[in-house]
């Protein structure tokens, strides 16, 4: 009797773990990166962030992603990059991403692009900030001096990918 039932136990052992190794079906994955991109973009409209100089300039969210993202080797995940400008000029990235398996909860993560310090807000929540700019330029030995800066925007709607 003990023989049968580990034979019993060691095929369901078995069973279980070649069932959670099966991969999702690919009309699977669509429709969960479609959804995780509905639930990202709704997550980053919930983010107000500002650029903590004398005018407490907002930043402005991109609603299209930059990047959308998944990572199948990991599980069932699946996440979209936004970017936040100030004057048409980077000020934050966010990724967020949402877990379909083997976990189910969703996530955000931000960095500053600015060169001023950021705060940031979710529901009228302080929830982020940055004690500096996220970025510093340095110059390159031995490059080419680029041409002054105008002032104009460079990333605008007319300058986005399609």
């Amino acid at each position: 009797m003990p023989v049968r039932s580990l034979l019993l136990g060691g095929l369901l052992f078995g069973a279980m773990n070649a069932a959670h190794g099966e991969e999702p079906k690919a009309d699977t994955e669509k429709a969960r990166a479609t959804q995780a991109l509905k639930l990202t973009l709704e997550g980053a409209k919930r983010y107000d962030f500002k650029l903590e100089t004398d005018s407490d300039e907002k930043i402005i969210l991109q609603q299209t992603p930059v990047l959308r993202w998944s990572n199948p080797i990991a599980g069932s995940i699946h996440g979209n990059v936004f970017l936040w400008t100030s004057q048409g000029r980077p000020a934050v990235v966010g990724s967020f991403y949402k877990w379909f398996e083997p976990f189910t909860h969703a996530s955000h993560e931000f960095h500053s692009l600015s060169l001023n310090r950021v705060s940031g807000e979710r529901d009228q929540r302080t929830v982020w900030s940055t004690n500096a700019g996220g970025v510093r330029f340095t110059a390159v030995k031995g490059a080419i001096e680029p041409d002054a800066f105008d002032g104009s925007p460079v990333l605008g709607p007319e300058d986005r990918p399609k």
